[in-house]
């Protein structure tokens, strides 16, 4: 039943609900496809630069743990877009009828808004699988540190 209500849930209200910390409400909706093109054309090759390092993976022997976990972080922060701008754009292709920019979310955002936003957002464009298998790679390569 929860798996059914869920998805009624997003047909019915196009999207998820989130009631911020103070108070205001927002919804998370699935990206369209125009999103993504924004999306591409905001954060040039971000997408495609993190799908190859997702691909390419790194591999973590024992003897240069810490210099490859540096260089694999090293290599996401390139990769990624800043946070707050991703964030703004997530928040604004969601809810087309506010005014989202740096001004707004210093408002109306506070510190235990993020995990909602980035769960709804997971949830919404099926990134699950995706963000569980990088856990698993990061948890694997923390044991390996570990364990040297």
């Amino acid at each position: 039943m929860g798996l059914f209500h869920r998805d009624l849930h997003k047909v019915v209200n196009s999207g998820t609900p989130i009631t911020l910390y103070g108070g205001a409400k927002i919804r998370v909706r699935a990206m369209t496809y125009v999103a993504l093109e924004k999306l591409d054309e905001g954060f040039p090759s971000w997408l495609g630069r993190l799908m190859a390092a997702i691909e390419k993976g790194v591999a973590i022997t024992p003897a240069g743990v810490d210099s490859q976990i540096e260089a694999l972080l090293a290599d996401l922060k390139l990769t990624l877009p800043n946070w707050r701008d991703a964030l703004i754009f997530i928040l604004a292709d969601s809810n087309p009828e506010l005014v989202v920019n740096e001004e707004w979310c210093q408002k109306n955002l506070f510190a235990p808004d993020l995990g909602k936003i980035l769960k709804a957002f997971v949830e919404e464009n099926g990134l699950k699988e995706l963000l569980d298998a990088l856990g698993k790679k990061v948890v694997t390569r923390a044991a390996t540190r570990a364990a040297s």
